[in-house]
């Protein structure tokens, strides 16, 4: 689909990340053994320096793509407004305030969309209010108006409160917290750098071993 404009690198960093977890756990795997034998752990010394690799790549293309983004608040206000993307939020909702089956929900909200449709087009209290007769044989005991406004997308990512949504305070929240892990890690892989002997001292014998300073 040549017309599709997806941010594919942003899918990338996501597929990586996600095949790095599994190397990771590989790894973590060669250390279950039981003997002091090192030898299952062979295949770290090659899964590890890669994931490195791949980390310091991933880690730049995103600064890239952070560094580069620029978003169009109005028209994706506008487009959240447009075509009908309330549909998953309106039947959580159905399933919680009106405690139907998810099944139900479902063809209340395709019959309430399906009613918005067209020249006749019904608004969206009426239809909704119309399809949960049909489909349940009673009246909504919350209004249709307050589930119009519950839908609303600024209200429905508001809504969002749970650890890594996307509530505006819980991403703050959490942009503060990676800050702070950031800032805690890069103090101590500075300390442990200073504090050790090991650069210079390799450094030393690399350079004796080639004649020259390394």
């Amino acid at each position: 689909m040549p017309n599709k404009k997806n941010p594919y690198a942003l899918s990338f960093i996501r597929g990586q990340a996600r095949e790095l977890d599994g190397t990771l756990m590989s790894v973590v795997a060669t250390n279950q053994t039981p003997s002091g034998q090192i030898d299952n752990r062979n295949t770290s010394y090659e899964a590890l320096p890669h994931g490195l690799e791949v980390v310091d790549g991933l880690v730049r293309l995103l600064g890239e793509v952070l560094e580069r983004m620029r978003l169009d608040v109005g028209r994706l206000r506008e487009q959240a407004r447009h075509g009908h993307t309330y549909g998953t939020e309106l039947a959580d909702l159905l399933l919680l305030s009106e405690r139907v089956d998810a099944r139900t929900a479902h063809e209340i909200v395709g019959a309430t969309i399906s009613a918005q449709v067209g020249p006749a087009a019904t608004p969206f209290p009426a239809a909704l209010a119309e399809a949960f007769t049909a489909a349940v044989g009673r009246p909504l005991k919350v209004g249709a108006e307050e589930l119009w406004r519950e839908v609303q997308p600024e209200q429905v990512v508001a809504s969002r409160l749970g650890i890594g949504s996307c509530a505006p305070a819980t991403v703050r929240a959490m942009a503060s917290d990676l800050r702070s892990a950031a800032d805690t890690l890069s103090g101590a892989v500075d300390a442990e750098d200073k504090g050790s002997g090991f650069p210079g001292t390799l450094r030393k014998a690399v350079g004796a071993y080639l004649g020259r300073t390394w």
